[in-house]
Order: C-alpha cells, then structure tokens, then sequence
C-alpha cells in the first residue's frame, strides 16, 4: 500500500496538473478573443462607390481567413457557453480555387466553363488551369455585420473573385430588407451617378434586374421579392399561425470588364451577373 507521504504527493501532482490545464485553456481562450478583437479593429469595410480594379482582394480576406480557420480549429468543449456564442456570431469566410473545365458531358452546351474545384461535378474531374481564386462569407450576422457600404446602406454579406494574377473580377455584396426603401435608395443612387439603367425581369429566378455600365465596369443590381413568415408572431396558445411579412433580398454586383471576353467564351453568367447585352 502506498504511504500517506506517496499519497500526498500523487494529489499535489494531480491539483498541479490540474491547475497547468486550467491556466493553458484560460490562455488559450483569452489569446483566440485577443485575435478576434484585433481583427475586428482592423476590418475594413468597402466602400462600394469607391472600389477600383486595383483593390487587393487577398489582402482584404488574409486576415478573416485566418480567423476563420482559428476559430473552427478551437475545441469549443473547453469554452463556455458564452464563449462559443461570441465566437460563432463572428462572420467566417471561406476561399475556393476556380479552374477552367472542359463540358465532357455536354452539361452545358459543350466547350469549357469555369467552376469551383469542391465543386460536386468538378471534384472528378482534371481542370484544365486554374482561373483564380472565389473568396466568400459564409456565415454572418445580418443585424450586426456589415463589410461593405453603398450610399450608407450596409451589406452584412460580401463575396468577390480574383485572377491568378490577382486582379479584381467580381464583387458581389448581398443583404436582406424588409423595406422596399432600402432597394429604391440603391437604385436611385446608382441612377444618378451613371445614368438611368436598364431593367428587365429574369424568365428564370424572376429576379428584377438593373444594369448600369462605364469603361471598366458593369453594375447590376438586383431584387427578389418573396413571401417569408415571422416566426415571432407564431402563438401555439391560440393556435395563431405566423404572420407573412415581404422581404426583399439585394444583391450588388460589380464586375471588371478586362475579363469580359474571357468569360463570355465560357458563357454568358459569371458569379450571378449576366453579360449578355454586354
């Protein structure tokens, strides 16, 4: 049998250990909060009106990729409750690899196109060289976020591809309104500055369309209208069902024009602006 001197000693040990991995979690939680804080300080926010075909795309997303992978590589069973929510209503944000395929299965209409190599058609298949690079949010808080602004409407969402050579080709903000205000004040401003746009409705999404364009870029902006319910008018008690409330889902898409031909050989949509009448 062990003496009480070994005993005492095993238990010191143990509270030792104890207190080392208490210490070590502590750490680690206050230098993962210390990232987010300073991320947050840094984060810059687009101003859409402004944005040129020099805007350094990577740069922009170096530092929220990080955190991204920082934040999804903590074991969260060493958080608290409180930790874990604060850590999960930072936006995250993932970068794919575009690639040039060739429409082996006439998918398409034949000749190549360019997708993403996660992709569930492309994960088989060999590219045939790679386009750029697609770099999107993919969770986000839409009260609380914003990443970019137009004529001082916030976009909580912003998604944008560049070149292998790491020129801008495509930026694509989105948000949520439940005010058709918010949608007009866009498109008026964007009237004003270049010109009354042409509109058309989408045979296929039912999207209204707007497009406006200049010598190095073309802007589309676009709303869907649906028929969403309020969950928090929902009253089991009395058997009330929720409320339907409009919202209207905004997209802004800005597009470089020194790939215009490129892309048009690949098809007529890129990212979800239409090149068509261009």
């Amino acid at each position: 049998m062990a003496s009480e001197r070994e005993n005492y000693i095993l238990i010191e040990t143990n509270r030792s250990m104890l207190k080392q991995i208490r210490i070590k979690n502590a750490l680690m939680v206050v230098l993962l909060f210390s990232i987010v804080s300073c991320s947050s300080e840094q984060q810059k926010i687009v101003d859409l009106e402004k944005i040129n075909t020099d805007f350094d795309v990577s740069k922009f997303y170096k530092d929220k990729l990080k955190l991204t992978n920082d934040i999804i590589s903590t074991d969260i069973k060493k958080l608290k409750k409180e930790e874990v929510k604060k850590l999960m209503d930072y936006p995250m944000f993932i970068k794919d690899t575009l690639c040039y395929f060739k429409d082996v299965d006439n998918r398409l209409g034949g000749g190549i196109y360019i997708e993403s190599k996660n992709d569930w058609m492309t994960k088989k298949l060999t590219p045939e060289k790679t386009f750029g690079y697609n770099y999107r949010t993919v969770s986000w808080n839409p009260e609380r976020d914003t990443l970019a602004v137009l004529n001082k409407v916030p976009f909580p969402q912003l998604n944008m591809t560049e070149s292998e050579d790491g020129d801008l080709v495509l930026v694509k903000a989105s948000k949520s309104s439940k005010n058709i205000d918010t949608y007009n004040k866009l498109k008026d401003f964007l009237d004003k500055k270049y010109g009354k746009g042409k509109s058309i409705e989408s045979e296929r999404s039912h999207e209204q369309i707007t497009g406006w364009a200049t010598e190095k870029f073309i802007f589309q902006l676009k709303k869907f209208e649906s028929e969403q319910e309020d969950i928090l008018s929902f009253d089991s008690e009395e058997d009330k069902a929720a409320a339907k409330e409009t919202v209207f889902d905004i997209d802004y898409l800005i597009f470089n024009r020194k790939y215009q031909k490129e892309i048009k050989k690949t098809g007529n949509s890129f990212g979800g602006i239409n090149l068509a009448n261009y």
